[in-house]
């Protein structure tokens, strides 16, 4: 069995969006609606700095991570487990962050308030890997 795991410069997105009221708002990643495509059979940890900031107002600001895993088994993606959030800073509480999947998908959301204009940004790196069948491995003959 090949074993592949992958981690580079070119897998660490970063993505922003603008809220003004308090419905959950995806973060776009290269102007995509879609998401963070997860490829078939992999299974991927993620660590992911969000920073926020009121622009209509000054002093509000805030500051989290997200740690989780997510895989895509046979085209169904799936959070493994629970998220881990840590608030780092948050002027309102009313403020949230968290990851969704959506079809193959993956989804960092952002939670603001009626009335405030907050610019988040986002960014991760991606560690993945996925188990192949034949070849690779490292055992003598």
């Amino acid at each position: 069995m090949g074993i592949t795991i992958t981690y580079g410069a070119a897998a660490h997105p970063n993505g922003e969006v603008q809220t003004t009221d308090d419905s959950w708002t995806d973060v776009l990643f290269n102007n995509s609606a879609t998401g963070l495509v997860l490829e078939t059979d992999k299974t991927y940890v993620f660590e992911v700095d969000i920073v926020a900031r009121r622009t209509n107002v000054s002093y509000e600001a805030a500051g989290y991570k997200l740690q989780f895993v997510a895989e895509n088994y046979s085209d169904t993606c799936s959070i493994v487990g629970s998220q881990t959030k840590t608030v780092i800073t948050e002027d309102d509480p009313s403020w949230d962050v968290q990851a969704a999947v959506s079809g193959t998908s993956l989804k960092i959301q952002v939670l603001g308030a009626v009335d405030k204009t907050i610019l988040w940004s986002v960014s991760f790196p991606i560690f993945e890997v996925s188990a192949g069948v034949g070849g690779g491995g490292s055992g003598s003959s």
